[in-house]
């Protein structure tokens, strides 16, 4: 596994809209906030392509999103791509960066996002062995003030989180987080906690278990967005699980409008793909928007793809849409503990 190396002061950070941006006034408030903010802690900031344009849910035509994405990947002063938004159709640009992968590996930088930017961090680290970010879009870093779950991005950038005797980050799951999407007013609003975190977990029988814990090496996304890449030359969950197979794989997955049926026939597919071989565990984040369907709940749905596996499950936690967000090292060698409704996640960057 290859890590880019940590950002240092003055170093740029690349903003791009890969997926689909930003035009409402609040949101446009927010991303100069952002930039404004991130240019006090330090960085410099690059932004390229339409970032402030929407047509049909995407910022730009497939190729000229692509681009934009490539003029930070060959900037050498560029040493972390923050995407813009999510979205639905980053998918589309993929195949306009197929010469990007050598640039890549030659000068590897930070790719980070959350939702639709699965498509590149999943591809990323699937297929370049090349240690990518699920956390936050551009967007959170407009809030003022700062979350610690923001400020703990900006650490890890620099490589504080990893600081200690054992170069281990570990992080124990919130009390609250916000359930559902607030309506702002202007554009600066920080998280608004109105919701209990409540962890839980299943063994590997599939029974409530109060204590469960598995290590292995992380790796997952955006459920919707994996699922879209199986089968194209954009994913390789499978040569992963392969190639780690002695570190054993950690899975942290997390869905934004998945049916129940549509949960199952997902993780069904990465399972039959290979992707699941050598899975010691899975996390799942809260889901965003779940359709019950047939009367199955989300674990019931999830369970009936995973119960084959025989590896303990944990639910709700701090990944994806509700946050707070964990920033997850796709990648990093690491571990998860439950402990009643406490989670603990570690991560270590080793290769």
């Amino acid at each position: 596994m290859i890590y880019p190396r940590f950002m240092k002061t003055g170093d740029c950070i690349g903003i791009c809209a890969p997926s689909d941006g930003r035009t409402a006034e609040v949101d446009i408030i927010r991303h100069k906030s952002a930039v404004a903010q991130l240019k006090q802690a330090g960085f410099g900031v690059k932004e390229a392509g339409e970032i402030f344009q929407s047509e049909r849910g995407r910022s730009a035509a497939a190729d000229v999103r692509a681009n934009a994405l490539k003029s930070l990947i060959i900037d050498p002063k560029v040493r972390a791509i923050v995407a813009e938004s999510g979205g639905d159709y980053l998918c589309e640009a993929l195949p306009y960066l197929k010469d990007s992968a050598d640039i890549l590996r030659a000068d590897p930088k930070w790719v980070q996002g959350y939702s639709d930017t699965t498509n590149l961090t999943y591809s990323v680290t699937t297929c370049l062995d090349i240690a990518s970010i699920y956390s936050h879009n551009l967007g959170d870093f407009g809030m003022v003030p700062w979350h610690q779950s923001i400020t703990e991005n900006v650490d890890l950038w620099q490589g504080k989180l990893f600081a200690g005797n054992d170069q281990t980050f570990a992080h124990d799951s919130y009390e609250r987080y916000q359930h559902g999407w607030l309506q702002r007013e202007t554009g600066l609003e920080p998280y608004e906690f109105n919701s209990d975190v409540k962890i839980f977990g299943v063994d590997a029988n599939g029974k409530r278990a109060e204590q469960l814990g598995a290590s292995g090496r992380w790796i997952g996304g955006c459920l919707d967005s994996i699922v879209c890449l199986i089968g194209t030359p954009y994913e390789d969950g499978a040569g992963f699980a392969r190639r780690y197979k002695d570190d054993g794989v950690l899975w942290f997955l997390e869905s934004f409008e998945l049916s129940s049926p549509m949960l199952t026939r997902a993780l069904w597919q990465m399972r039959e793909s290979g992707a699941f071989e050598n899975a010691k565990g899975f996390v799942f984040g809260r889901p965003a928007i779940f359709n019950m369907q047939y009367d199955t709940d989300y674990e019931t749905a999830v369970l009936d793809a995973l119960a084959p596996l025989h590896v303990p499950v944990v639910f709700e936690a701090d990944i994806g849409h509700q946050p707070p967000r964990i920033p997850m090292v796709c990648g990093a060698v690491g571990s998860f503990e439950l402990k009643g409704e406490k989670l603990t996640i570690s991560q270590k960057l080793k290769s």
